[in-house]
Parts: structure tokens; sequence; C-alpha cells
């Protein structure tokens, strides 16, 4: 999509679009296959400078922040947000037919706890299109925030159905298991989804978590600590690791991660435990 000249050629021959499909929006995933090119910076930054008022680009670009801050944390999680909200109300003052913008505008304000605002743009986004298998993600997301779970449950299947092959929508579908106090149930979907990809650290977190639950800590503590080597030693994780040790009474080690959390702190580094 970056060569003129093609592009060009393309437009002679009466072609007047072009269907474009999401390969990965996880750029380390994509420099590994070294399709560098197809990264935000490659695809959706440079699709804007060529038209500024391209909305489909503005859209995925904020999906793009969205995931790469709170799926796979490549960026700080408050910068992505922001971006991201930028560019999601920018797609929708070009065109505010766009279900991508309003999903992504809603996981905005989900994670700003403004639930009016975030269950009103979800639902805008599912009614231009049912079949938007994020939207119905993200809705059941919303719907854990404000504790209907059972809702949460039918979202989740939803979006499971809708994207059967997705590894991420197959991990989430156990998490209103998880608040709804049937961690065994959950843990099929964790499992399934690890049985599709192995090095999927949230899987093995939610796996660890689940064992956490039922007080069955040395079981969770090795999973957890395969999440924490898989994650990049995300916070949040390893947070939940220095718990696992504490009530399994390793309490040395459960100290040790807290110093330096401690450590990291006063050195000015931002924490971020979500």
């Amino acid at each position: 999509a970056h060569d003129e000249e093609f592009l060009e050629l393309i437009s002679r021959s009466g072609c007047h679009g072009l269907l474009v499909g999401f390969e990965s929006l996880n750029p380390e995933n994509l420099r590994a296959m070294n399709k560098s090119f197809n990264t935000a910076r490659g695809g959706f930054e440079r699709a804007l400078e060529k038209d500024p008022r391209y909305a489909a680009a503005c859209a995925g670009l904020a999906d793009a922040h969205l995931l790469s801050g709170i799926g796979y944390r490549s960026i700080p999680p408050g910068d992505a947000l922001d971006k991201a909200k930028v560019f999601a109300l920018k797609a929708l003052t070009l065109d505010d037919t766009l279900p991508e913008a309003h999903a992504a505008l809603g996981y905005v304000y989900f994670f700003e706890w403004d639930w009016p605002r975030a269950r009103t743009e979800l639902d805008r986004a599912l009614a231009l299109n049912p079949s938007y298998a994020h939207a119905h993600q993200w809705l059941a997301h919303y719907f854990i925030g404000v504790r209907d779970f059972d809702a949460a449950l039918v979202a989740a299947e939803r979006a499971c159905e809708l994207d059967p092959l997705s590894v991420t929508i197959i991990n989430e579908v156990g998490w209103p298991y998880q608040y709804m106090g049937q961690p065994q149930r959950a843990r099929e979907y964790h499992e399934r989804a690890l049985e599709m990809d192995p090095s999927f650290a949230m899987a093995h977190y939610n796996l660890a978590y689940c064992y956490a639950a039922e007080g069955r800590y040395e079981e969770a503590i090795p999973i957890f600590e395969k999440a924490v080597h898989l994650g990049g030693r995300l916070p949040f994780i390893t947070a939940m690791l220095a718990g696992a040790y504490a009530r399994s009474n390793r309490h040395d080690m459960a100290r040790e991660i807290l110093r330096n959390f401690l450590d990291n702190a006063r050195a000015g580094h931002r924490v971020a435990l979500w």
C-alpha cells in the first residue's frame, strides 16, 4: 500500500476498493516474521500521512494503541489510552458510522470507569456491526466491571462464536466463570487457550489464578512463574506471584518481589499493577 506507482496502476485498472485484513497487531510478532512494514507505524500512520481524513486508519490506530498498551504492554498503558482516545474521536469526527471506532472509544471509557459512555459506545458499535467480535469481547469486560457476570458470559461466548480461533477471546470466556466462583469451569477455557498457544502468558496467568482461588498455591506458583517469564515480568502478574509465595509461606521470595517494586518506584519507574 506504500507503492505509489502500484496504487496508481490499480486505480487505472478500475479497482476502487481493497479488502484489508489484520494479520497481527503485536509489533513483536510482525518483526519476528520480517513484516515490520505491517506495524502501526508502517501501516496506519503512513496511510494517514497520505490521507489525513482516512477515518478507518484512525480507528485502526486506536485499536493498535489499545492492544499494544493494554494487551501486549509494549507501550505504557496510560499513554496508550490517551492516544487511542484521540484517534477514536478523530475517526468518529470523520465518519461516525465506523463500528471499530465506537468500540475502541467505548473500551477507553471502560478504563476511565465512565460506565455510561462505555456502554453507549459499545452498544453503538454492535448496532452498526452485530458481528464485530472485539465489540462483544470488550462488552464482556464492561459487564465484568459492573459485576453483571451472567451478561459478561453471554457477551464473551458470542465473541468466541464469531472468532473461534482467537486465543485471547477463548481465554477470556473463562473470566466470568472466575468471578462467578467457578474456577473449574474457567480452567477449561484457559487450558484450551494454552493448547492453541502454549506461550500465551495471560492464559498461564489466568490458569494460575484459578488454582490460587481454590487455595492450591503450590500448583499455582509454577504456572505464575511461567506467566512472569513469558510476559516479560509484567507487574500485575509478578504481584500475584508474590501473593502466592506469601500464602505458601515462602515469605522471603514474596518480600524480594516487593523490594523490587519499591526500588523501581524510588528510581522513578511507574509500577502499574493492572
